[in-house]
């Protein structure tokens, strides 16, 4: 996976934004929870669902310290402001910022696990459906990933996300490995970035200055 120190520095390159970033793959103990931490873990009955439970609270535990935050994140709700969080198979990644410059932070990491083409309708507008089509058919697959953890990141960056789908993210250029999204009249900026077997994708929505 990218070393935290050199992603940092790519996110502040990109969006003149600080932004932390922690990758997880071991889970955190249980007995570093805190009493709501263990009330929430028990609402995670499938064993699966529950290590990545614990392998994003190590994530979003180690990126409050950093930020100087509470570790208790019992209380925490997404979409949030300042913080976002993903996992994919044995990866946990949680992102955040105290800047207040920013309204809005989004993450989504997706492995191995690439969605198949007749999903793209679900995703996609059709402009970039169009845009997707003219791609030489072996590089679909891979443009598909990457515009899937685009348009997750980018949701998770709205703040008022509610109601919302993916496909009401629309992307200037879906060709850019970082560039622009709309909602409305509401700009983010994204950045995406080729992982093994996969895509990381980092969306802000910006205070209008």
């Amino acid at each position: 996976m990218i070393n935290e120190a050199s992603f940092a520095d790519a996110l502040l390159e990109t969006f003149s934004l600080p932004i932390q970033v922690c990758f997880e793959r071991a889970p955190v103990s249980e007995e570093r929870l805190t009493p709501g931490e263990r009330t929430r873990l028990a609402g995670q009955t499938a064993p699966a669902r529950r290590d990545s439970w614990l392998r994003e609270r190590a994530a979003l535990k180690r990126l409050q310290a950093a930020l100087g935050g509470s570790e208790d994140t019992s209380t925490l709700k997404f979409p949030h402001p300042k913080l976002s969080l993903t996992h994919s198979e044995a990866w946990a990644v949680a992102v955040g910022s105290s800047s207040p410059k920013l309204l809005g932070l989004g993450v989504d990491l997706e492995v191995k696990g690439a969605p198949k083409p007749e999903t793209a309708r679900r995703f996609l507008n059709p402009a970039e459906a169009v845009w997707l089509r003219r791609m030489d058919e072996e590089e679909r697959p891979r443009m598909l990933h990457r515009l899937w953890t685009v348009k997750e990141a980018t949701f998770k960056a709205d703040p008022e996300n509610a109601g919302r789908t993916l496909k009401d993210y629309g992307l200037a250029d879906p060709g850019f490995i970082a560039g622009k999204a709309r909602r409305g009249d509401r700009v983010f900026y994204y950045a995406s970035f080729e992982v093994p077997d996969g895509f990381l994708s980092v969306a802000v929505l910006p205070a209008v200055e």
